[in-house]
């Protein structure tokens, strides 16, 4: 009999009888690793291949930036293409919407609306096929491409389709961003242009009824003061005209005691006569002297002059200033404009900046371009990796293979040891 029907009573490995011990289990080996293989390479030639498509994102040229650039609100904006397209395509909104806008073609790929939790799964769906990695590794600010996206599909040709459809969705919502972006500050701006015009022609309103008021308040104290100015003047004539006639009444009176009819000379008159120097006329004579047929006319024309009539040239002056101020052209002027735009100075630059702003709106045609050239998907698939499956299924067959030849050797010596 073999020693190989006896086990060892110690501890240590007999290699020759551990290989003669596979080599009787080589078929139950062989078995194992035939079935290892034949599952994976069902797997390796079932399970649809997974392409890659990958495509080089860039800058937007400078002449498509220079749309934006030149607009006359752009310090207001925060442009920064690169970083807002890569963080809308993150973004839950945008998934969700690229998705529910696959095309017919497309469709496949994604979860059904009609699943449970499909927002969910559609967020996974397109987390697990859509990559991108930085190609500087973040140190290069200024790299001609600085960073690569990636669209895995079981479909190769559909890979490139849904990467370049992602990149011009991505970049038509980023345009949509900066447009609404420009827009609501492009209102602001605009509110408040209008708000700063309003607020100075409301300002040169009030200045204008201001002006209005004070030039109404000098009119009328100018009026006041000339009216009393002439009232004063009209008295101070009516009183010297009562003096007069009062003169005149008195020199008739004398006149007529004297029985003087018609003027005499002074030298004329007896002593008693020269000693009455009541009322002197211009030349120093006292007015009795002209006789009182003179002066009875002269007293008569005094007393029937109209109560209108003033022979003071000052009083028809001060008659004809206060004719002059029935009407002030300048209140007139004042109050019947329409509008004090043309007397405003800063309004002609607000106006022009207001329409400057309302004349430039988002370029509707604006594009912008992130790909270097469409995307492109490799040829071979990146999975599965059949020669790699077939190649470990080999070594995990013979593996296990192996193993469950020793515990069936290990199982047989037991039971002989227990014999004996």
């Amino acid at each position: 009999m073999s020693d190989t029907n006896y086990p060892h009573t110690n501890d240590e490995i007999d290699l020759f009888q551990l290989v003669e011990n596979l080599w009787k289990e080589k078929w139950l080996i062989v078995a194992t690793t035939t079935v290892c293989v034949a599952i994976a390479a069902i797997f390796a030639f079932t399970t649809p291949p997974v392409y890659v498509a990958k495509v080089d994102l860039k800058q937007p040229s400078p002449a498509q930036l220079s749309q934006i650039n030149t607009l006359p609100l752009y310090d207001k904006l925060s442009v920064t293409p690169m970083d807002d397209l890569l963080q809308l395509i993150n973004a839950s909104d945008l998934r969700m919407a690229f998705i529910n806008a696959a095309p017919e073609e497309a469709q496949s790929i994604y979860p059904q609306k009609v699943q449970a939790n499909y927002e969910l799964l559609a967020q996974n769906a397109f987390t697990g096929m859509f990559a991108y990695q930085r190609n500087d590794g973040g140190k290069n600010k200024t790299a001609l491409f600085p960073w690569t996206l990636t669209f895995k599909s079981s479909d190769r040709l559909l890979a490139a389709s849904e990467l370049d459809r992602l990149i011009e969705f991505s970049s038509q919502a980023l345009l949509k961003h900066y447009r609404g972006d420009y827009n609501t500050v492009r209102n602001n701006e605009i509110e408040r242009l209008l708000s700063a015009i309003d607020y100075l022609e409301q300002q040169a309103q009030q200045q204008r009824e201001y002006k209005i008021q004070r030039i109404e308040e000098q009119h009328l104290q100018q009026k006041l003061q000339l009216e009393d100015k002439l009232r004063a003047a009209k008295e101070t004539y009516q009183k010297q005209l009562n003096d007069k006639i009062y003169s005149l009444k008195e020199a008739i009176n004398i006149a007529s005691a004297l029985g003087i009819k018609k003027p005499v000379q002074l030298a004329d008159l007896n002593e008693n006569s020269r000693r009455v120097e009541i009322g002197l006329n211009a030349s120093g004579q006292p007015l009795y002297l002209r006789g009182s047929t003179l002066l009875s006319v002269e007293l008569e024309q005094l007393e029937t002059r109209p109560a209108d009539y003033f022979p003071d040239a000052s009083i028809r002056t001060i008659e004809e200033r206060l004719l002059s101020l029935q009407n002030n052209r300048e209140i007139e002027l004042l109050k019947a404009r329409k509008s004090d735009k043309a007397f405003i100075p800063e309004l002609e630059g607000l106006q022009a900046r207001l329409d400057k702003i309302r004349a430039e709106e988002f370029p509707s045609d604006l594009s912008l371009e992130f790909r270097n050239s469409p995307a492109m998907a490799e040829s071979a698939p990146i999975k599965p990796k059949k020669s790699l499956i077939l190649a470990l299924s080999v070594v995990l067959g013979g593996m296990i293979g192996v193993i469950t030849a020793l515990i069936r050797c290990a199982i047989r010596n037991r039971k002989l040891r227990t014999r004996l």
